[in-house]
């Protein structure tokens, strides 16, 4: 195993992990990495996947560990250069460990956990293996999942270990979304989901900040963004793990679902992280710009979570996508309407996994 030395000092907080997941993109995974450095107070431990990349990312991330690489924010908005530079420096180690890794000791301090994966079996599969591993060897009861295209506030963390001092406090919850590029503005409070369409929207999208400074310290909704979700040992050991079928896409919801009536979800409205939004998957809201294999997952996995709402949940999700399939084909977007349709096909047959 090779381990290098990196930046960092401060108290740690072993029950706690931060899960990433990094595919073809380091940039932005060592923008999250250092913003969860730069936080206040305790530092977790961090867990990172890396989802069999093609762009030499392993590499870079090595780099950035033995001091030869700098982090440049993606903006220059002092509300975002300030949770990520100056970089640290000190003494965490950085472990590269393979998928099957040995039971090593936990070395006493905080440490970034590297796992290069030899295929890419999607968000979910990464995750999985990112808290398997942190509750077997780091003995971790908390999983805080933070996207690889987001940066924390210096007092996330701190927020966070306030909300879940209380016994009562919730096994999953999510965070305020702030943008990345206008961080004065809400993203999301968690989403809010459609269950008649089967149609998710984000709660308090395009708010200001002010506005949601205003909001309870807990507020409900279905599911929390999984740009920054937090998750505990309990809820997995009673609802099992992240559902791989997904791939990815619904991740969030369909954990929620697995849970149970009534389908929802607390935010600590209180820890904020700034999100660049779908850096990684390519996503785009315009069908002009979308990818078409993201459509594809988002076709099927709607279908795959409707089955498991319910029989009629699946048939009635079915339906609403042969409407976005006409949209398709009404604007000549063929390419969108192919994938749409393979997806719509294989959720309706069950069909998981990647395409």
């Amino acid at each position: 195993m090779e381990d290098l030395i990196f930046a960092t000092e401060g108290s740690v907080e072993f029950d706690w992990a931060v899960v990433i997941v990094n595919w073809n993109n380091w940039p932005d995974t060592l923008e999250a990495i250092e913003g969860a450095l730069h936080m206040e107070g305790p530092l977790p431990h961090i867990v990172l996947v890396d989802n069999c990349s093609t762009d030499e990312s392993v590499e870079r991330i090595k780099q950035w560990a033995r001091g030869e690489l700098c982090v440049i924010p993606g903006s220059r908005d002092n509300l975002i250069s300030q949770n990520i530079i100056p970089p640290r420096h000190c003494d965490i180690k950085l472990f590269c460990v393979p998928d099957d890794y040995p039971y090593f000791e936990n070395v006493g301090k905080a440490g970034i956990y590297l796992f290069v994966s030899s295929a890419n079996n999607g968000f979910s599969s990464a995750n999985n293996l990112a808290f398997k591993f942190a509750r077997k060897v780091l003995k971790c009861k908390w999983f805080w999942m933070l996207n690889n295209d987001a940066v924390p506030r210096r007092n996330t963390f701190q927020a966070l270990l306030r909300a879940t001092s209380s016994p009562s406090a919730p096994d999953i919850f999510g965070t305020a979304v702030m943008e990345y590029y206008s961080p004065e503005i809400v993203q999301s409070c968690g989403g809010l989901f459609n269950f008649i369409i089967g149609r998710p929207s984000h709660y308090l999208d395009g708010s200001e900040e002010a506005f949601l400074d205003k909001q309870p310290d807990w507020v409900k909704t279905t599911y929390p963004q999984g740009a920054s979700m937090v998750v505990n040992t309990t809820f997995i050991d009673e609802y099992g793990y992240m559902d791989e079928r997904l791939f990815m896409y619904y991740d969030e919801l369909c954990w929620i679902v697995m849970r149970g009536k009534p389908y929802e979800c607390e935010i600590y409205t209180k820890a904020r992280t700034y999100h660049k939004g779908s850096a990684t998957s390519g996503f785009d809201q315009s069908l002009s710009k979308r990818n078409p294999l993201m459509d594809y997952y988002l076709s099927r996995n709607r279908i795959l979570v409707g089955r498991l709402i319910g029989p009629t949940f699946g048939i009635l999700y079915f339906s609403a996508t042969l409407y976005g399939l006409a949209k398709r084909g009404i604007t000549g977007n063929f390419g969108l309407l192919w994938a749409s349709l393979q997806g719509m096909l294989h959720g309706f047959l069950g069909r998981g996994g990647m395409r």
